[in-house]
C-alpha cells in the first residue's frame, strides 16, 4: 500500500466512465499509484466567492473528464497527468486573466462542459493491467508521447483498476 496514495471514496467530485490515470478501488477508498507520471495538486481558491465558484466548476469538470479531484474540505487535491499539470495550474489562477491558451481553453471546455476536449488538453497516463498488477508505460497528450519507461505497482488485494 506504501506505493498508492489513498483517497476516500466519498471525496471524489464526479465519477467519470474512464479515469486519465490509473485509478483502483477498496470498499470505501480509492488508491492512485505513486509514480513520476502523476502529479498531486492542491489548490484553496482565495477569498473572493467568485474565484471559489470558478474553481469548483473547473475542478468538477476536470473530474468528469477523468482526473480525479477529491474534496479535502476547503481544498482541493488534483491527481493529473504529467502532461497537463502546467495548463491546470495556470487555468486555475483565477487572479491572473494573461494565461496560456491551453490553460483558456480549459476554462472555457469547463464552462462548457466539453469534457472529451478537456481530456486533450490535460493528456494521459499510458497503464495496462497484467495480472494484478498496474504496468505504468510512460505519458501522453494526443498523439506524442512524452516520457516512455515502465513502473509496475501491485494491487492489493481485493482492489480492483477502474
Amino acid at each position: 500500500m506504501r506505493d498508492f496514495c489513498v483517497e476516500p471514496s466519498e471525496r471524489i467530485l464526479s465519477k467519470p466512465k474512464r479515469f486519465l490515470i490509473p485509478v483502483a478501488q477498496l470498499p470505501g477508498q480509492f488508491l492512485i499509484p505513486r509514480s513520476t507520471v502523476i502529479v498531486i495538486m492542491e489548490y484553496r481558491s482565495g477569498p473572493h466567492h467568485r474565484n471559489r465558484t470558478r474553481a469548483w466548476r473547473l475542478g468538477y469538470a476536470l473530474c468528469c473528464a477523468g482526473v480525479p479531484v477529491f474534496d479535502m474540505g476547503e481544498r482541493m487535491r488534483i491527481y493529473c497527468p504529467c502532461t497537463g499539470d502546467a495548463s491546470i495550474f495556470d487555468a486555475l489562477q483565477f487572479y491572473n486573466e494573461s494565461i496560456p491558451p491551453d490553460s483558456q481553453r480549459l476554462r472555457d471546455y469547463a464552462k462548457c462542459g466539453e469534457c472529451s476536449k478537456i481530456a486533450d488538453i490535460v493528456g494521459e497516463v499510458s497503464y495496462r493491467l497484467v495480472d494484478d498488477t498496474i504496468i505504468i508505460d510512460g505519458a501522453r497528450r494526443q498523439d506524442t508521447t512524452f516520457r516512455t519507461f515502465t513502473q509496475q505497482y501491485l494491487l492489493p488485494e481485493g482492489a480492483t483498476l477502474l
